[in-house]
């Protein structure tokens, strides 16, 4: 994230791929994939897409495909 004014920079969250989400109730908030590791025993790994806030808190995640609403 960068602040217009300032141009100071700041890590929000890791991702694979990252999208802003422009209009309805979350506007503003970022689409990031992650990968991520089962925390089971049997291991193994998926790559799932998340809804962020610009403080990267996961406010939901969203599954293996972008929901229609949040593209």
């Amino acid at each position: 994230m960068i602040h217009l004014k300032t141009k100071k920079e700041r890590f929000v969250c890791d991702g694979n791929e990252l999208g802003i989400v422009s209009k309805g109730k979350y506007k503003g908030n970022l689409v990031v994939n992650q990968h991520r590791y089962y925390s089971n025993s049997d291991g193994g790994s998926y790559d799932h897409y998340y809804l962020v806030d610009e403080n990267g808190k996961v406010l939901k995640e969203l599954g293996e495909e972008i929901p229609e609403k949040y593209k």
